[in-house]
Formats: C-alpha cells, sequence, structure tokens
C-alpha cells in the first residue's frame, strides 16, 4: 500500500488553462454545429453570433458555478487540494455569495454576460461584418469560451474553498 500523497497546492495557472481547453472543446464543437454546410450565420439575427456569444458569456460562467465548487470542496475535504491563499476582503467577498448553487450559479452567468459579452458585442458592431462561415463560427465561439473558461473558473474554484454564510 503506498502512502498517502501530499496535498498540492491551488494553481490559477493550471486551473485557468484547463478550465480554457475544456470550455474550447465543449464550444467549437457547438459552433460547428450551428452552422450548416456551406451556409453562414448572421452577426446580428437570432440564431447569430451575438446572440451566441451573450449565450456563451452565460453558459460558461453558469455552467463552472455548478459543477466546478463541487469538485473542489471533494478535494480539499480528502486533503488533496491546498486551498489558495485569499485576503480577508476576498474571502468575505467569496463568503457573502448566495449559499444556492442555483442562486450562484445563475448571478454568475448575469455576470458572465456583463463582463464578457460588451466588448466582442461592440467589435462586432465596429467591424460591421458580413454573415460567419462555420469555421470562423466555430474558432470565435471556441476561442471566446477559452478565455472566459480560463477567467472565471479559477475565481469560481477559489471561492469554493471558502465556507459559505448560510
Amino acid at each position: 500500500m503506498s502512502a498517502p500523497s501530499a496535498p498540492r497546492p491551488f494553481s490559477w495557472g493550471v486551473t485557468a488553462f484547463g478550465a480554457g481547453v475544456i470550455n474550447f472543446i465543449i464550444n467549437a464543437p457547438l459552433g460547428w454545429f450551428m452552422v450548416r454546410e456551406g451556409t453562414r450565420l448572421g452577426i446580428w439575427t437570432v440564431p447569430g453570433v451575438a446572440a451566441d456569444l451573450v449565450a456563451t458569456a452565460f453558459g460558461v460562467a453558469f455552467g463552472t458555478a455548478l459543477i466546478v465548487p463541487s469538485q473542489i470542496r471533494k478535494q480539499v475535504e480528502r486533503g488533496q487540494l491546498l486551498p489558495p491563499p485569499l485576503a480577508e476582503r476576498w474571502r468575505k467577498m467569496f463568503a457573502s455569495w448566495p449559499s444556492s448553487t442555483a442562486i450562484r450559479a445563475f448571478n454568475l452567468g448575469v455576470w458572465g454576460v456583463l463582463l464578457f459579452a460588451p466588448l466582442p458585442l461592440l467589435a462586432l458592431y465596429l467591424l460591421d461584418l458580413q454573415p460567419l462561415d462555420r469555421l470562423t463560427v466555430t474558432l470565435l465561439k471556441g476561442s471566446f469560451a477559452f478565455i472566459e473558461g480560463a477567467l472565471v473558473t479559477p475565481v469560481i474554484a477559489a471561492a469554493a474553498t471558502v465556507p459559505v454564510k448560510s
């Protein structure tokens, strides 16, 4: 029987990169299947590129908040993962988040839209793009999900190590 391994420290970088890759792997194929072969997806139509970016912004944060916290808490409880060192103000903020997973996920999904959708929507408007082909939609959706996943997942994972006030 082998000796139990020491808990690994929380890594912001590994968490960010891994989450980015996972979100790309989930979202790029969705982008591929959104556009039929030989057609293009409108920018401001529904369904369309802009609407999908808003939905993706919500979905990445919402899905991450539903799945990641329970995994992180289990790893911490089993002694497999050391919680990250957090400033007291961050601990207090995370502790104030809703205790309901569904409400927390919904709130973070809304924040995902507010924080991540405006810049690409502004770019779409300023660039006055024509409808996009299948490959472009695939790469745009996958890359957008990579960036958002890489930025929100470490924060959501770190927050999961802080007990929520009931």
